[in-house]
């Protein structure tokens, strides 16, 4: 395991903004957000929430990006994602991921390392850290990945499809984006009890 060099922390200064430079702003924004929110709504369309990540499964995903990002960048986003992964599921906070039916189906690595990501999943689901729901069917929305956080009574709204991560800053989309995962959850979610 060779991750990164970068694994100390400055005392003033939070861990995620040592890879400022490395990284889009908007995404070390997202986990800053993501770190002192109290609820956490997510709905991913492509592949199992990095909180719910196995190790083998976090690597697969990034080992899709070979060819565009060297080696050192891999391994950097690898120790990036599980300093994020660490601490995510404390007490007092909220949190509901909504994947779409067919992350499970999808093979990410291989068959092995996907099914494992479902059972972890499962595991957390059935532990009550938070729940993991199951989006089925065709449903009305763009192909994007969003969350929704909630820190210091604001609601903070990002955004992501395959190129980019965004915050969400136009209040008619955050509401429409915070109205779908509503819909989802109440409307069309089920527990993620089978594979398919």
């Amino acid at each position: 395991m060779i991750y990164d060099s970068i694994t100390l922390e400055p005392p003033d200064e939070p861990w995620w903004e040592l890879y400022r430079e490395f990284f889009p702003g908007s995404l070390i924004d997202y986990v800053a957000a993501e770190h002192h929110a109290t609820t956490v709504q997510a709905f991913h369309g492509s592949v199992f929430p990095l909180p719910l990540q196995p190790l083998a499964y976090l690597r697969a995903v990034l080992e899709c990006y070979r060819g565009e990002f060297s080696d050192v960048e891999i391994e950097r986003a690898v120790g990036f994602r599980i300093k994020r992964q660490q601490g995510f599921y404390r007490p007092g906070r909220t949190i509901t991921f909504l994947i779409d039916a067919t992350v499970p189906a999808r093979e990410i690595g291989s068959a092995k390392i996907t099914q494992a990501a479902f059972n972890a999943a499962q595991r957390v689901h059935a532990s009550g850290r938070a729940k993991v729901l199951k989006v089925p069917g065709l449903y009305t929305g763009e192909c994007t990945s969003f969350s929704i956080f909630t820190l210091d009574g604001k609601t903070v709204v990002f955004e992501s499809d395959e190129e980019k991560l965004w915050e969400v800053t136009d209040d008619e989309r955050k509401k429409k984006l915070i109205d779908r995962f509503k819909k989802f959850e109440e409307e069309l979610a089920r527990a993620l009890t089978e594979r398919l």
